[in-house]
């Protein structure tokens, strides 16, 4: 069949027009490739309404082919552009506004990386209705100008508000402040179970230094500085640990704060030259908890002082000489206690001695200082101690304590529980009381006894030193008649009276003196002249020798000798006792030899008891003895007659008869 179809070289340019085709009679297989070219088609000839839906796809249409002016405005529609067909090159600038593009219809996933900045989005042109609100920024939000993104959220040049803007201006330290009126404000930071979360604090030259962390896994917060190592931490039960990253390890009544150092640790509380320092402990909640009442620890910075309150009370202080007052706040001594004594045995001041029941234990008090250098040791002691070791039993007894060179504490004076004053013990050999006063000053040592029958207190003994120094020393009986004995000056003096007032300090009257001791010796009576006075006192035993005036002891013997004198001022007083046993190869007069002093008197006859001669004290051969001490001499001379009328002879002395003789001479 011969070839039908018009060739478009025999159309004659604009012959055939819309008008003259019919609906439908021109469809794509009558038309060859490329048959139709945009030189034949008119403008506006290719209407959307000649054009099936889908007729028309990409590689029907060459680059450029379609423009803006082309293309009736909702024409392109998404359902109509196939995925990832329309690219950034393809568009011109300014081609799509907020108006052509639906909710959703721009992603992150839409957006390549970098291409939206801020000289690209229109002031206003992000509301918070626009943000996702799990918008992921992954790359860098740099704001170079100041961009409201919306009423709630402001950012500026390296600052970001979020909330509404008061008007007052960032501190300029700050870049980040959130805000609301009205209400709190909260940041939140949430993770998994097992990821830790918080706040990271480094600079340029290190990326963490100090960070706030929570651990969800151990329901912990904790504070960590220096090279991001742990420096505090609160756990669960809100234990604080300071250096310490386990506060349960502790005591659980004192664990709530714990500080764990390597070296030394300390707590410092600062205040102002006039304010306090304190740490109260309460049990309850008010306004003056610590104060009024339980416990306060507080430093006075005013008068750089501590007291201690319990109870509400101050029970202590040390003030600023470190003296410390217990029961008040003014203490005078480094130690000073304050209390009321009760009537029984409560004191103010306890030390006891836990060591097991015994005699002789109990609580002691010390005294001491340094011996050389800075060492201490103690000088001397007061204790209280167990009377006995009978349990159940409490008397007690007070024993004073000293101690020698390189020698222990040992007790030198007790009291015990009967009122004795026992200044030696029983090991001991001696002991004295030595009392001492300023010269001007009085003082008085005293005793007392009670008259039974009358049920009164008198004066058993006293002792007073006036403050001209004279010492008085009184004695007094039940009925108070009282003697007196003083020291005035260098005499001694001793006195007598009738009853007086039982007062110690009282002045005697109606004193007679009957003994009066000063440098002249011992007076009598009121007799106040030295040549009165007695002197001299002396005693002893003497050799009593009885021979005669010539010849030789030979074989002279005695026995049972006994003599003795006692010399009292000016006169001595003898005696002696003893027989012969041998006359020895003595001759001539008969005479007792080796009295102690000399006769310093007259020739003076004394008393002659016996004598060892047949006939003596008879009146039978006329014999009657007498004995004299010759003046100037130290023996005595026996004599016949009763005048001293001849020397008796040696001769007629016997053996086996006893010689007794007393008598007082002259010494002086």
């Amino acid at each position: 069949m011969a070839n039908t179809k018009v060739q478009s070289e025999q159309i004659e340019d604009g012959s055939i027009t819309a008008d003259k085709l019919a609906d439908g009679t021109i469809v794509a297989a009558e038309l060859a490739n490329n048959a139709v070219v945009t030189a034949a088609i008119n403008a506006d000839a290719v209407t959307g309404a000649k054009i099936a839906d889908d007729a028309i796809d990409s590689e029907h249409y060459t680059d450029g082919s379609i423009d803006t002016a082309h293309i009736a405005d909702a024409q392109i529609t998404v359902a109509k552009m196939a995925a990832n067909s329309v690219d950034s090159d393809q568009y011109v600038d300014g081609s799509i506004d907020t108006v052509h593009l639906g909710d959703l219809q721009v992603t992150t996933a839409k957006i390549a990386n970098g291409n939206i900045s801020t000289a690209k989005i229109a002031d206003n042109a992000v509301t918070s209705a626009k943000i996702d609100t799990n918008i992921d920024i992954a790359g860098t939000f740099d704001v170079t100008g100041a961009t409201t993104l919306d009423a709630g959220l402001t950012v500026g040049a390296g600052t970001v508000l979020i909330g509404a803007d008061s008007g007052d201006s960032f501190n300029s330290d700050s870049m980040l402040r959130l805000q609301r009126a009205g209400d709190r404000v909260f940041m939140q930071f949430k993770t998994d179970a097992d990821q830790n979360s918080g706040i990271l604090f480094g600079d340029v030259d290190d990326d963490v230094e100090c960070a706030i962390e929570y651990e969800p896994a151990n329901k912990a917060l904790t504070f960590s500085t220096g090279n991001n190592a742990e420096a505090i931490r609160i756990d669960t039960d809100g234990l604080v640990g300071i250096k310490e990253s386990d506060a349960t390890g502790y005591w659980g009544q004192a664990n709530d704060l714990v500080i764990d150092t390597s070296g030394n640790g300390g707590i410092t509380i600062k205040s102002t030259t006039s304010g306090n320092g304190r740490i109260a402990f309460t049990d309850t909640k008010s306004s003056t908890a610590g104060l009024n009442d339980g416990g306060l620890i507080t430093y006075h910075h005013t008068d750089d002082d501590m007291s201690f309150q319990t109870n509400g009370t101050e029970a202590m202080r040390i003030d600023t000489n470190q003296k410390v007052g217990i029961g008040t706040a003014s203490p005078l001594d480094a130690l000073h206690v304050t209390s009321a004594v009760s009537t029984d045995y409560r004191g103010n001041l306890l030390l006891s001695d836990s060591t097991a029941i015994a005699a002789g234990v109990g609580g002691q008090l010390n005294f001491g200082g340094k011996y050389t250098g800075s060492t201490y040791t103690e000088w001397a002691g007061i204790q209280g101690t167990k009377e006995n070791a009978t349990d159940g039993q409490y008397g007690g007894q007070l024993e004073f304590k000293t101690r020698a060179h390189n020698a222990a504490l040992t007790t030198k004076m007790t009291l015990d529980s009967t009122g004795t004053l026992k200044i030696t013990q029983s090991s001991e050999t001696g002991g004295q009381l030595l009392l001492r006063s300023n010269y001007s000053d009085p003082h008085f040592l005293a005793t007392q006894g009670t008259n039974h029958s009358s049920g009164g207190w008198y004066w058993g003994y006293g002792a007073q030193m006036s403050g001209s120094g004279t010492v008085k020393s009184t004695f007094s009986n039940f009925s108070g008649g009282r003697s007196l004995v003083q020291l005035v000056g260098t005499r001694m003096e001793y006195s007598f009276a009738d009853a007086q007032d039982t007062a110690i300090d009282s002045e005697l009257t109606g004193l007679t003196e009957s003994v009066r001791i000063d440098a002249h010796g011992i007076k009598f009576n009121g007799d106040t002249a030295a040549a009165n006075a007695l002197d001299d006192y002396e005693e002893g035993t003497w050799s009593a020798s009885l021979r005669g005036t010539s010849g030789s002891a030979g074989a002279h013997a005695q026995s049972n000798v006994s003599a003795h004198y006692r010399k009292v001022g000016g006169l001595c007083f003898i005696n002696a006792h003893f027989y012969l046993t041998n006359k020895g190869s003595y001759g001539g007069e008969t005479t007792l030899v080796g009295l102690p002093f000399t006769n310093t008197g007259s020739t003076g006859q004394i008393s002659l008891g016996s004598f060892p001669d047949s006939g003596y004290g008879t009146t039978s051969g006329n014999v009657l003895i007498a004995a004299a001490i010759l003046s100037g001499g130290a023996e005595v001379r026996f004599y016949e007659g009763a005048r001293l009328d001849g020397n008796h002879a040696y001769a007629d002395v016997g053996t086996g008869y006893y010689v007794n003789i007393g008598g007082c001479y002259p010494v002086d």
